[in-house]
């Protein structure tokens, strides 16, 4: 599903969360990204992100999309996966979904589709990516891996209906969106053997091209 476009720029100089630099425009955030030319090492962000629909009954399915990037490319090493993880609204790890190998040397955007289990209660939760999940790579700055959007779970469809029409201003073709906002949450809570695994994610597209695209934007400047 096509989701509302996003804000593709690397904003981990400013820390900027991604409503507020989507406010701002798509590409006048393109100006707050680190230069290519004075890197010393990657620095692995969520770029940005979104979750469609944000309120679903347990068992339906979610579409996110999201630009995992770094500033200064990774051209040697391990490469780094993309953790997805279902958390609760204090942001306490309730699931692994998967992982996803991030492209090298500078990232890609990803799309993929998630399906809510059937047993979660009605209730506030969060869909956490976290980039660099193994933290495998030596990066700048190690403590902005992680970003998280908000996710309602409801008991029917009905309810699903009412959330939409009180957010029918901020709508994809899947229904109300919610963005992926930087989080102080540190990853090391993410990982260990008591996060259990979620089956039920699909990687639709992997395009690095946007990435290639803005690193070359920025460093012609």
């Amino acid at each position: 599903m096509k989701l509302t476009p996003l804000f593709v720029a690397l904003i981990a100089s400013v820390g900027l969360s991604s409503q507020s630099a989507l406010a701002s425009q798509e590409h006048a955030a393109v100006d707050n990204a680190p230069t290519v030319a004075s890197c010393s090492a990657p620095d692995w962000l969520i770029a940005s992100g979104s979750l469609s629909p944000g309120t679903v009954v347990a068992g339906g399915k979610v579409s996110v999309e999201t630009t995992v990037a770094t500033g200064c490319p990774q051209t040697s090493g391990t490469a780094p996966t993309l953790g997805v993880l279902l958390a609760d609204a204090n942001g306490q790890p309730l699931g692994l979904f998967g992982e996803i190998p991030i492209a090298l040397p500078s990232g890609a955007r990803y799309s993929f589709t998630l399906t809510i289990p059937k047993s979660l209660p009605a209730g506030n939760y969060m869909i956490v990516l976290s980039a660099d999940y193994r933290q495998v790579v030596k990066e700048t700055n190690e403590s902005n891996n992680v970003a998280a959007a908000r996710l309602t779970v409801v008991s029917s469809a009905a309810e699903v209906a009412e959330a939409q029409a009180e957010q029918s201003s901020q709508l994809s073709t899947s229904g109300p969106v919610n963005y992926m906002d930087r989080s102080t949450m540190s990853s090391d809570i993410f990982m260990g053997a008591g996060v259990p695994e979620i089956k039920g994610m699909t990687v639709q597209e992997e395009n690095t091209k946007v990435v290639e695209d803005l690193l070359k934007r920025h460093s012609a400047k």
